[in-house]
């Protein structure tokens, strides 16, 4: 591996990043007592449904340690409750109760318009192209063993 080919996965990182998520965080105000990681986890535990703290802190590329503090604001703020797995006692699954399931439906809302009017600058075959090679890109990941719960 060359130097320049780690400066364009470097560069995709920081693309996808800057483009899609930082700028939509940048843009938008948070309720009291909400910073950006409790609005990406509620967002991520709307689209893949209860988790366990480790799946969720996983797929938030963070220490199971440094996520307990976001899951237990979340909890007192009343977005998320940890409710028993039926099948495993011993296992703790976080959901949405309501008003984090209608925060999350919000928010995808608006970074959904968000990623749309981004890519409006783009003609139709260029958005088309782009979201199939990132679609590409996806499926190598998982080739590669990407194994996140949000991928199918």
């Amino acid at each position: 591996m060359q130097d320049d080919d780690i400066r364009s996965l470097l560069i995709l990182r920081l693309g996808v990043e800057s483009l899609f998520f930082k700028n939509f965080e940048q843009n938008h105000v948070l309720p009291s007592g909400l910073n950006t990681t409790h609005m990406r986890t509620l967002i991520v535990m709307g689209i893949n449904g209860p988790s366990t703290m480790s799946q969720l802190s996983k797929v938030m590329l963070l220490e199971k340690g440094s996520f307990s503090p976001v899951v237990n604001r979340l909890m007192e703020l009343s977005y998320i409750e940890k409710i028993q797995d039926k099948n495993d006692k011993r296992k703790f699954l976080l959901h949405l109760n309501d008003e984090g399931r209608a925060f999350s439906e919000e928010f995808k809302g608006y970074h959904a318009a968000f990623i749309k009017k981004v890519l409006s600058k783009l003609s139709v075959d260029e958005k088309n192209s782009y979201l199939e090679h990132m679609e590409a890109i996806n499926q190598i990941h998982i080739k590669l063993g990407l194994q996140l719960p949000c991928s199918n």
